[in-house]
């Protein structure tokens, strides 16, 4: 597990992040849940990239998956477990990185906007109820 301190001006920081890809489609290996939104927004709140291992390692879903494994992960939820602290969904604060399950082996990242779940969709961005992420991982 890594330990991550938030900016002093954090909010500012992910609001821009935020702003600049609102309307960005979802692409794997470059924009998606993982390395676009949490991987993206946790460096903008703490200027720390967690993600470095896994860029340019993916373009597909499967891709993802295959890479997950390969590095000893059996998904999304293993990966998040080993890098941040977990909670219930029902603690999880703005900037928090929530795990949704997507009926599929991978699952997705989304990002605790409030009471909401800030997700990548294949047009720009979405949101799903904050209570209906499986887990929330804490970030700094």
């Amino acid at each position: 597990m890594i330990t991550l301190t938030r900016r002093r001006d954090w909010r500012t920081h992910l609001h821009l992040y935020l702003s600049a890809v609102k309307a960005q489609p979802l692409a794997y290996g470059t924009h998606d849940c993982g390395l676009g939104l949490a991987a993206a927004a946790i460096e903008a709140m703490t200027g720390v990239d967690i993600a470095a291992p896994w860029r340019g390692r993916y373009t597909t879903a499967s891709g993802a998956l295959k890479m997950l494994r390969e590095d000893g992960f059996g998904g999304l939820e293993d990966l998040g477990r080993s890098l941040l602290p977990a909670v219930h969904p029902s603690m999880g604060q703005l900037g928090d990185v929530a795990l949704i399950d997507t009926g599929d082996t991978l699952g997705a990242f989304g990002l605790v906007i409030g009471e909401r779940i800030l997700v990548l969709t294949e047009t720009g961005t979405g949101s799903v109820d904050l209570l209906s992420a499986k887990l929330v991982f804490r970030v700094g």
